[in-house]
């Protein structure tokens, strides 16, 4: 079974990833890319470099980069595992899946989706010390819409980020496990703890006051939040 996990940046997929490694899917290894900088975040930096010479146009060279996203997808399918999977963050985007949505339809078919999915406002905060704009952030979020809409019509399981005007439960993600016909293990709870994930929780004040300033952003999450898995 394949695993796809994608989201934004900064949307809890990391935390998806390293539960659904402890419950019996495999991330990579050195023949599929995988190496120690992919660790940290649980995130395949080789095709997530891919992405994100898309987004931020680094490289025009359509053939080469996806060649590269193909070639490491190809080399998951050698390993003879049962399950394993990625995580990508630049990949939503439209310019980023105009290039990754033929090649993950083509190379792995019967992938099963994972869509983490976090309030703007959350996302924005997280990355209040980037070198990057709120406004560039937002439009960059924004972009992941039409790909998210339309995997979510396919059956992707969508997990959302806990901040603090959320609840914080095991329920969900337990759920997105059994859907994805893996096993919970006792090992995943230690990573739900709730000082690790409200460490950059938004309050409702600034909620409040992002919808007041980006009320299409706002408007977007309330529609996807809706697929929630369990709902």
């Amino acid at each position: 079974m394949q695993i796809a996990i994608l989201c934004h940046w900064r949307s809890g997929s990391s935390l998806t990833a390293k539960i659904l490694n402890l419950c019996g899917m495999m991330v990579g290894n050195e023949a599929t890319g995988w190496g120690k900088v992919c660790e940290p975040q649980c995130e395949h930096a080789r095709l997530n470099g891919v992405g994100n010479e898309i987004y931020w146009d680094i490289s025009d060279d359509l053939v080469d980069l996806e060649n590269r996203a193909s070639n490491i997808l190809l080399s998951y399918k050698e390993q003879g595992w049962k399950t394993y999977g990625v995580k990508v963050t630049h990949v939503l985007q439209d310019k980023c899946w105009k290039l990754f949505g033929p090649v993950f339809k083509r190379l792995w078919p019967d992938a099963k989706y994972v869509i983490t999915l976090r309030h703007p406002a959350g996302v924005c905060k997280s990355l209040k010390d980037a070198e990057i704009s709120e406004d560039a952030i937002v439009d960059s979020w924004m972009s992941t819409y039409n790909a998210t809409n339309e995997l979510v019509k396919k059956g992707a399981i969508v997990l959302l980020y806990p901040d603090s005007f959320m609840p914080i439960t095991q329920n969900e993600i337990k759920l997105a496990v059994k859907k994805l016909g893996l096993n919970w293990s006792k090992k995943a709870d230690d990573l739900l703890d709730k000082k690790i994930l409200t460490r950059s929780a938004v309050s409702d004040a600034e909620v409040k006051a992002f919808r007041k300033k980006y009320p299409e952003a706002v408007k977007m999450f309330d529609e996807l939040k809706k697929y929630e898995v369990g709902k």
